[in-house]
């Protein structure tokens, strides 16, 4: 439903191996900042991170793939691990408004980590699981704008 408040995703979502299966083909986003196409890292979830916070998503594409199932792409400039990694990713998925809502989570290990102070693009790749034919607005929290995805 609407209210799923899951951190794991919406319905059955998986937060993502990061990797976008063989075969799908993101549609390039006009974007004013052309290095979020650049060399991105791909991250996975992390367990017991500690001072979880919303990230600043720059960046969401998304794409159906061979399987049927609509896969998100979201990339966002991050600093460096330990101290900025993958905590998990909400997805609220409502299917009578055909909205998708994702909230990426970053962290940092426990401990005193030393980081260096730079700029890293991050991403990782969500699967939405079949969504049903129609219009969808997919949207991130952050500066990205929303995007509409036609599903056949």
């Amino acid at each position: 439903g609407g209210n799923d408040t899951d951190p794991g995703g919406g319905a059955g979502g998986d937060p993502g191996t990061g990797i976008l299966p063989p075969g799908i083909d993101l549609p390039i986003v006009p974007v004013p900042d052309e290095t979020l196409f650049g060399d991105a890292n791909y991250l996975t979830p992390v367990k017991n991170l500690i001072n979880r916070h919303e990230v600043n998503v720059q960046l969401v594409r998304a794409a159906v793939g061979d399987d049927g199932h609509t896969y998100v792409d979201l990339r966002w400039w991050s600093g460096v691990a330990p101290c900025n990694q993958l905590d998990s990713v909400k997805v609220v998925r409502d299917d009578a408004a055909k909205t998708v809502d994702i909230t990426v989570f970053e962290g940092s290990a426990p401990g005193d980590q030393m980081c260096i102070e730079i700029a890293e693009l991050h991403a990782t790749a969500v699967d939405l699981g079949v969504l049903d034919a129609g219009s969808w607005k997919i949207s991130a929290t952050g500066d990205a704008p929303t995007i509409t995805l036609e599903v056949e």
